[in-house]
């Protein structure tokens, strides 16, 4: 994706990440400041590994995974939901349904949103859409969420564990 500087939704993801944090596991996610951090993939995956409820979020389309790998343990949470329907008719039905799986307070959250040490890690592709989704649920009061910095692709550029398994082949 070419780095786009002008558009509105450009401007509003230069201005969440104005205030995003780095911040190493060890120090947890935030600090008494109202915002985003960020780990690398180095970062996250020996989070993931402590056992401490640092969870791997993958909100890329099955498409993406079908094409690039996946990141083995790493919980799929697709952003958008849309019917078959939806889809062959080209309307805007779609609805994201991320928010309500990772607040702890929803009925429909998944068990390990339930954990009071619940850190979720969400990523994308190249971490665009995963750092507007973050700010969402830091909004909804989840505010141990954290960006992956890069996404999905720099992580397996860095040489961090991949699946390849699900590529489909052409």
């Amino acid at each position: 994706m070419a780095e786009d500087t002008s558009s509105n939704i450009a401007k509003l993801l230069a201005a969440k990440r104005a205030n995003m944090t780095r911040s190493a596991p060890s120090l947890g996610p935030f600090s008494n400041k109202l915002t985003i951090s960020r780990l690398t993939g180095k970062e996250a995956y020996e989070a993931a590994q402590t056992g401490n409820g640092t969870t791997l979020i993958d909100t890329r389309p099955a498409i993406f995974r079908e094409q690039e790998g996946a990141i083995p343990g790493a919980i799929v949470m697709e952003r958008s939901v849309c019917s078959s329907e939806a889809v062959t008719l080209a309307k805007d039905v779609c609805r994201n349904v991320l928010e309500w799986r990772l607040d702890p307070t929803s009925p429909d959250a998944i068990p390990e949103a339930k954990d009071p040490n619940f850190r979720p890690v969400l990523f994308c592709n190249n971490a665009y859409s995963s750092t507007l989704a973050v700010d969402s649920l830091h909004q909804l009061g989840v505010k141990n969420a954290i960006d992956l910095d890069g996404g999905y692709r720099k992580w397996k550029e860095d040489g961090l564990p991949v699946d390849e398994s699900q590529i489909k082949k052409s």
